[in-house]
């Protein structure tokens, strides 16, 4: 009985010995991995709210890449629209 809680133990041990190294490396994995992130650019662009001119400069942002992120509102009807994108 006695040897069966010995071995018992000592498998417990290994696990929690074998699930400890394994988080070590799945850490140094994910510090690595951050290097590996997209970098990403932002412009931002100001306009009055025109229909008509808002969807021409959204349409011609988004053939280079640039997705709209944030709009924010400035006086008189002007708002600032911010994009971003990968970098290249």
């Amino acid at each position: 009985m006695k040897t069966k809680i010995n071995l018992l133990l000592i498998l417990v041990l290994a696990g929690f010995v074998l699930t400890g190294c394994c988080s070590m490396k799945h850490c140094g994995s994910c510090k690595m991995q951050s290097h590996n992130l997209p970098q990403w650019e932002y412009k931002t662009v100001s306009l009055i709210k025109d229909n008509a001119q808002l969807e021409a400069q959204i349409n011609e942002a988004s053939k280079g890449g640039w997705k709209l992120v944030a709009v924010s509102p400035q006086s008189e009807g002007w708002s600032n629209f911010i994009f971003e994108r990968p970098k290249q």
